[in-house]
């Protein structure tokens, strides 16, 4: 193992406590690289310890050091060689470098490691090339990558510049089992590993909309039900533990009046929904309307947190636009409720005291019956059966009457068109035998 005199070192190197990424790299011309002060000092104390490496000195105050991972993905901190001093993470030690990209940082996609890091105390030898203390992390045909399932670094960094074949640190192993070389483990375990969480994603938003939700809950508007969705992915493989949504009516969310947050378990790479509801309960801000207004596009995004904790960025933004006004409700109820085999059934819609299909004509709810608005369609099937379809029996515009021979159970479907859509109501019915004919016989 060579040795080489330090010419500096940085003012303070402190990151041990609040660093993420620990354990040891192995380079064959400079042996260990420790990641973490805490390497050494198993119980915290401040001595360091032998632990499972060897190379921890034992008996001696050790400083606190570390490399850290940011939220974004870019390294700070400092790694440690008792053969070449300081190795610097830090983005201000690394401009210049000799090829861009300089800053080192791990793309939370991929996983890939890419940039520099930096020895403080570089060292000219002839012999070695004049090496400048240069660590590329990501060349051509090698690299450093986070295994995402385990947090366990992978790879081989370069120590020198990538245009000479010598230097002095040479190849750096960040694993003893590197998928070019094989497992080594069982002679040296060693590894670089980290307790960075990468945060989860939402994308692919979609809205799944109701135009015909009467009696449904919860609603944004009369008869109008919206459901958000977004996939749910963690590279972790982290399940979500809750989300936060904004909507607006402003693309911008410079005031959003929707935003709720809700704990929501949810396994990763899975569809994650949310049937959007607007009552005061719901609404973090207190400033949201009862409602929708008709006619209106709103945009929404969705951020995620997952079980470790980590919220991810807010995602790309999705919109949907409400109807002009709310879609017919087709109600109606027949009479009698248990008709029996030939006995006329009507089905009354336009009686206010029994039932009534309302159809809407503006922004303001203004309703009217749907039978006096004109243009509007009726479509009734006495016999709805889901496996056929809506079979039309007749196109009364207004109540409707039928007979059946058959004993047994029906549904019939009432269908309303107005200017906007369709909106359908079931409602079902018994039919039974006739109650038998009597005669009152003299004594």
């Amino acid at each position: 193992m060579i040795s080489i005199s330090l010419l500096f070192l940085p003012k303070e190197a402190k990151a041990g406590s609040n660093a993420n990424v620990f354990g040891w790299a192995w380079s064959e011309n400079i042996g260990w690289i420790s990641f973490n002060s805490t390497n050494c000092d198993s119980d915290g104390d401040g001595i360091t310890d032998t632990g499972n490496y060897s190379q921890c000195p034992t008996g001696e105050s050790i400083s606190d050091y570390g490399v850290h991972i940011a939220s974004d993905g870019v390294f700070s901190g400092y790694a440690w060689s008792e053969n070449i001093g300081w190795i610097s993470f830090n983005e201000e030690d690394l401009s210049g470098c000799p090829q861009e990209p300089c800053k080192a940082e791990i793309n939370l996609t991929s996983g890939e490691v890419s940039g520099w890091a930096r020895a403080l105390a570089p060292v000219e030898d002839p012999e070695a090339g004049g090496w400048d203390g240069w660590i590329h992390l990501r060349g051509a045909n090698y690299g450093v990558k986070l295994k995402l399932s385990t947090k366990e670094f992978e790879g081989w960094a370069w120590g020198g510049d990538d245009a000479s074949s010598t230097a002095v640190i040479g190849w750096i192993s960040f694993n003893c089992n590197n998928p070019e070389t094989g497992d080594v483990c069982g002679a040296s375990n060693y590894k670089v590993e980290t307790s960075f969480n990468l945060p989860p994603t939402a994308s692919n938003l979609s809205e799944t909309i109701n135009h015909c939700a009467w009696g449904m809950s919860p609603q944004v508007a009369l008869g109008l039900s919206i459901i958000l969705n977004w996939n749910y992915s963690d590279p972790n493989e982290d399940p979500q533990a809750a989300y936060e949504i904004w909507v607006d009516d402003d693309p911008s969310f410079s005031g959003s009046k929707f935003n709720h947050i809700a704990q929501s378990a949810a396994p990763s790479d899975s569809t994650v929904s949310y049937p959007l509801d607007l009552s005061p309960e719901q609404d973090e801000e207190g400033d949201w309307l009862s409602k929708l207004d008709w006619g209106t596009t709103y945009y929404w995004k969705v951020r995620v947190k997952d079980s470790s904790g980590s919220w991810s960025e807010f995602s790309s933004t999705s919109s949907f636009t409400t109807p002009a006004h709310a879609y017919p409700y087709p109600d109606f109820q027949p009479f009698p409720q248990n008709p029996s085999i030939g006995e006329v059934v009507e089905f009354i819609q336009d009686d206010p005291s029994v039932a009534q299909a309302i159809c809407y004509l503006d922004q303001n709810d203004t309703a009217t019956s749907c039978e006096a608005l004109p243009g509007t369609n009726y479509a009734w099937d006495f016999s709805y059966d889901p496996t056929e379809g809506f079979q039309t029996d007749s196109t009364y515009k207004g109540n409707a009457t039928t007979t059946y021979d058959t004993v047994k159970p029906y549904t019939v479907r009432l269908q309303i068109t107005d200017d906007l859509g369709t909106c359908s109501m079931d409602r079902a019915i018994n039919i039974t035998l006739p109650l038998p004919e009597w005669r009152e016989i003299s004594p």
